[in-house]
């Protein structure tokens, strides 16, 4: 897409990143606030969306967080994004390519690329279907998730449930030697990862909780499990359901980090 269609690809590949093969964006919007003042033009629609202007109030504050593609990309570090934009654009600035770009990088990402061309506000469609037909989608499941979130949804093999209305739920999950799980959660209170879909083929793995900032329940489905240690003399507070092959954790930030040891 490009333009309002390039902040739709965007926002696509952040919500649904494991949908696509790839997605090609070009002279995108990717903060919705940060173009409110950089054109006028188009500022009394985005009023009409949000309800306001930026600062009005918390809750139009919001709109324009959770319509602002740059704030969830980091969720597309696994997807191929082919990102173009015109240095010249009077329309959309081209550092809201950049922006996004960094994001992804900063994320991992290894499958992002960023062409900032001579021109201005220009949308190359031969090209960008010249390089989608390129791209084949790749199922692997990936060890490293970055996500950011306003709702409750599932990406990939995990669902992030946010704490509070008004506030973006982010966790982020490392897969490492097959049996290693890192994880760190910021304001959510639920987290589900679906254990058959991860990946993880060995009998005994550790998952890590490294830091949360509130209660949460973390539900794992899809494992059996014959036994469960924990690193630190706490409590138990699980409970596995073998008929059903799920775990759930009643994480305590007060704990963390802390390590579960499931033996299959």
């Amino acid at each position: 897409g490009g333009s309002g269609g390039g902040h739709m690809a965007h926002m696509m590949a952040a919500k649904y990143p494991d949908l696509w093969a790839g997605v090609s964006a070009w002279v995108s919007i990717t903060n919705i606030a940060t173009w409110h003042g950089e054109n006028q033009g188009y500022a009394p629609g985005v009023e009409a969306c949000t309800g306001g202007k930026p600062g009005d109030s918390p809750e139009v504050d919001w709109e324009y967080f959770r319509r602002s593609p740059v704030n969830f990309i980091a969720n597309a570090l696994n997807l191929a994004m082919d990102i173009h934009h015109g240095r010249d654009d009077k329309s959309v600035p081209y550092h809201h390519s950049v922006d996004s770009y960094n994001k992804l990088k900063e994320a991992g990402s290894t499958k992002a690329t960023l062409d900032v061309f001579d021109g201005g506000h220009e949308f190359k469609v031969e090209s960008a279907v010249e390089w989608l037909a390129k791209q084949v989608k790749d199922d692997t499941p990936p060890a490293h998730l970055d996500l950011t979130t306003d709702e409750a949804k599932s990406y990939y093999y995990a669902t992030l449930v946010p704490a509070e209305e008004m506030k973006p739920g982010r966790c982020t999950i490392r897969i490492r030697e097959d049996k290693e799980i890192d994880i760190t959660a910021d304001s959510l209170k639920g987290l589900r990862l679906d254990w058959g879909a991860m990946g993880v083929g060995a009998k005994e793995a550790h998952l890590n909780v490294r830091k949360v900032t509130n209660p949460m329940k973390l539900h794992v489905e899809n494992i059996a499990i014959a036994e469960i240690e924990c690193g630190k003399k706490i409590a138990r507070t699980w409970e596995i359901d073998e008929q059903e092959k799920t775990l759930t954790i009643d994480v305590d930030p007060t704990v963390a980090p802390v390590t579960y040891v499931l033996k299959q």
